[in-house]
């Protein structure tokens, strides 16, 4: 078991303490409204500690998204596959990693559309978050495969890897929806009976 040294754990605290004072204000007056002088005034530390830990709002709201994801991740790595087709199963996938940021709809456009514009730095950043949506969709196609519903030159991670690309420009079209996301989930739904169909043995 690996040991939290004091240090580590008062470096965790004030993290901590940095992304609730920005949450709060976020939430109390919007993410435009809001400076970085302001989170680091609320969390009563200078902006130069603020920095160590946060390079701008965004990575604020990308940690926060992420731990909102994590907790989705289980439902699609476990997804019972017993009596549901292909489609029916990415569909799922696909849309259980969209709907549990829809209460955060504004915080995901504004992370996602850092993203498409290509910063190096905000994506790797992003970089650790994306590898654990890859291990979950990685666990799901593995079970399609040991059910015989994935042809077999296949390799689930190979699968996984195609499937998380594709689940980044549905995230996109749905970052630009409205809050009905009604265009998001006919989308989904096309484009992942298109790739269940590119896959089946």
């Amino acid at each position: 078991m690996t040991k939290v040294t004091l240090r580590q754990q008062k470096k965790n605290a004030t993290r901590q303490k940095l992304a609730g004072q920005a949450l709060d204000l976020f939430a109390r007056n919007g993410v435009d409204a809001v400076t970085i002088d302001d989170i680091a005034r609320a969390a009563d530390v200078g902006k130069g500690t603020l920095y160590n830990y946060y390079g701008s709002k965004e990575e604020i709201l990308l940690e926060f998204l992420a731990g909102v994801e994590a907790k989705a991740l289980p439902k699609i790595a476990d997804a019972a596959i017993a009596g549901r087709t292909v489609d029916q199963v990415l569909n799922n996938a696909a849309w259980t990693l969209l709907a549990c940021k829809a209460e955060h709809h504004d915080y995901a456009r504004l992370v996602l559309s850092r993203l498409a514009r290509g910063d190096e730095a905000f994506k790797t950043k992003a970089q650790s978050f994306s590898t654990a949506v890859l291990g979950a969709f990685t666990a799901l196609f593995a079970k399609l495969k040991d059910a015989g519903l994935v042809a077999e030159p296949w390799a689930a991670d190979d699968l996984a890897l195609r499937f998380t690309v594709m689940h980044m420009g549905l995230s996109l079209f749905w970052a630009m929806d409205a809050p009905s996301f009604t265009a998001a989930k006919l989308l989904t739904k096309a484009e992942t009976e298109i790739f269940a169909k590119g896959i089946a043995p």
